[in-house]
């Protein structure tokens, strides 16, 4: 049996891959109550949960390549009309998973990030 062995010791488990989106999330701001509500600004429909959701999955799969940069890094017509769509072509979204991050980076873009 081969077992696989990842970049700094981890193991293709649970608990890696956990550690990997952990140390990709690490630069974007944590959802808070603020953070919902400004991102509710421009979607009222947006839930908590959705916003979670589309967080971690703009960590996994802009991470895997980049430092996933801040919503606030950008203004909504740049991440609309240059990065949305060039990243959604590199990184292969589907059209759901790119109507989720565009949701998390549409959101929380204008928007300084919080203090640590």
């Amino acid at each position: 049996m081969v077992r696989r062995v990842l970049p700094f010791g981890l193991r293709p488990s649970g608990l890696g891959l956990g550690a990997l989106l952990l140390v990709s999330c690490a630069g974007l701001p944590r959802i808070d109550d603020d953070q919902w509500a400004w991102a509710r600004r421009r979607d009222p429909d947006l839930t908590r949960e959705a916003l979670d959701g589309a967080r971690s999955l703009y960590a996994q799969k802009c991470g895997g390549c980049h430092r996933p940069h801040a919503p606030a890094e950008y203004s909504s017509q740049a991440w609309e009309s240059r990065y949305l769509p060039e990243m959604a072509r590199r990184a292969k979204l589907s059209p759901e998973e790119r109507e989720s991050i565009s949701r998390f980076v549409l959101g929380l873009s204008g928007k300084p990030p919080r203090a640590p």
